[in-house]
């Protein structure tokens, strides 16, 4: 995450939907939901996302590869072959 960017969002795939949500600095740039900030606080953000994306690389790396069921749209929906999951546990 380098200090040029600007905006980040996800978009979330489905049968009947595309939903995009976003975070940024000010402006409309991006569709759908959007959480602006202010520079510097999205300066902080991007630091904090930095720091939480190291520590996932780390423990993905020591062999943590949890995946959270507590919701089953991932799992269910169209996409979810693509996630594996299903196979994985039989």
């Amino acid at each position: 995450l380098g200090a040029g960017l600007a905006a980040i969002t996800v978009i979330s795939l489905r049968d009947d939907d595309i939903e995009f949500r976003g975070a940024g600095r000010p402006g409309d740039a991006l569709p759908g939901k959007q959480r602006s900030f202010l520079d510097d606080e999205w300066e902080h953000q991007l630091a904090r996302w930095k720091e939480q994306l190291a520590l996932l690389v780390t423990e993905f790396a020591a062999g943590d590869v949890r995946v959270r069921l507590d919701s089953g749209e991932p799992v269910d929906g169209s996409f979810g072959p693509l996630t594996r999951i299903r196979s994985v546990l039989g």
